[in-house]
């Protein structure tokens, strides 16, 4: 369970989306989170990183990345609109 003020980052090819997969990792660029989080496959580039903030409690899945860097954790988001989604801003 999330708590009201926790924040995450989203990693993606736009800059408003909501989507579910969420990680508490701040990656230096684009291709650390690429890699980190095996998003080539799903064709997601990361070229915007959005910070996400949990506005209510909210149960969350938490998990490591098949694929993905060796201790990198992924979170999924079961509701969105327990969720703040910020612009993403480009690296």
């Amino acid at each position: 369970v999330v708590e009201p003020g926790e924040s995450f980052k989203r990693y993606a090819n736009d800059s408003t989306g909501r989507g579910s997969f969420l990680s508490s990792e701040n990656f230096s660029s684009p291709e650390e989170s690429v890699k980190a989080l095996y998003l080539e496959p799903y064709d997601n580039k990361a070229t915007y990183r959005q910070s996400v903030t949990a506005t209510k409690p909210s149960i969350v899945i938490e998990g490591g990345i098949k694929n993905g860097r060796p201790g990198s954790r992924q979170t999924l988001v079961i509701d969105r609109d327990a969720f703040d989604y910020g612009v993403g801003e480009k690296y």
